[in-house]
């Protein structure tokens, strides 16, 4: 049975990505928000979103970015970031298996720039036929490359450098 490698971008500006073994877009979403005075998580449109996705593919394992506060971030950032981390473990919990990942260790591995940009543009070729022709779409990218980097945890071994 195949299994769907998931990547997760915990940001309010963040996505959620799913692909194949044969590097298959089979989702690629920004993360919901509930647009009002300020942005925020839409819980039930996660929830709705992942469990649809796992009614799909019932075999599954995601990578969810362990994004952590940076110098000069403000303190509502930082609380944002924590809560769409938990929002997505939790819903995770019990459903799918899943690993956390720091930025430096997934990026380092598949040898990838710290250029935003650059990085939509090597998703854009890595992957076919994925959505990524907005500037924003860089959070996209990141997503797929994390359901990639799953791929390469699922399979305990090194994948191809992204070119």
């Amino acid at each position: 049975m195949s299994c769907a490698f998931v990547g997760i971008d915990i940001g309010l500006e963040g996505a959620i990505a799913a692909i194949d073994e044969h590097r298959n877009v089979l989702c690629l979403h920004d993360t919901p928000l509930i647009k009002a005075k300020r942005h925020d998580y839409d819980v039930a449109g996660m929830y709705a979103l992942l469990t649809d996705l796992h009614r799909q593919h019932p075999h599954m394992l995601a990578v969810i970015e362990e994004a952590q506060a940076m110098p000069g971030m403000g303190q509502s950032s930082r609380l944002s970031l924590g809560k769409g981390f938990g929002f997505w473990v939790g819903m995770l919990v019990g459903k799918v298996p899943y690993v956390t990942v720091r930025p430096g260790t997934w990026k380092k591995e598949l040898a990838l720039p710290a250029d935003k940009e650059l990085v939509r543009k090597k998703a854009s070729a890595f992957f076919p036929g994925a959505a990524l022709t907005r500037k924003k779409d860089h959070n996209r990218a990141e997503a797929l490359f994390l359901a990639h980097y799953a791929g390469i945890y699922a399979r305990g071994h090194r994948l191809e450098k992204i070119a």
